[in-house]
């Protein structure tokens, strides 16, 4: 029980993480079409 909460916890770290990656490589492309332009 308390083995499969952890594992939904690591999940749902993971994911944020996935999403912050995403939003940071949005950013980053961004940036950089700001400076090309």
């Amino acid at each position: 029980m308390s083995f499969l909460s952890e594992n939904r916890s690591r999940q749902q770290i993971r994911n944020l993480f996935g999403i912050w990656n995403l939003f940071g490589n949005y950013h980053l492309e961004f940036v950089i079409s700001v400076f090309l332009y």
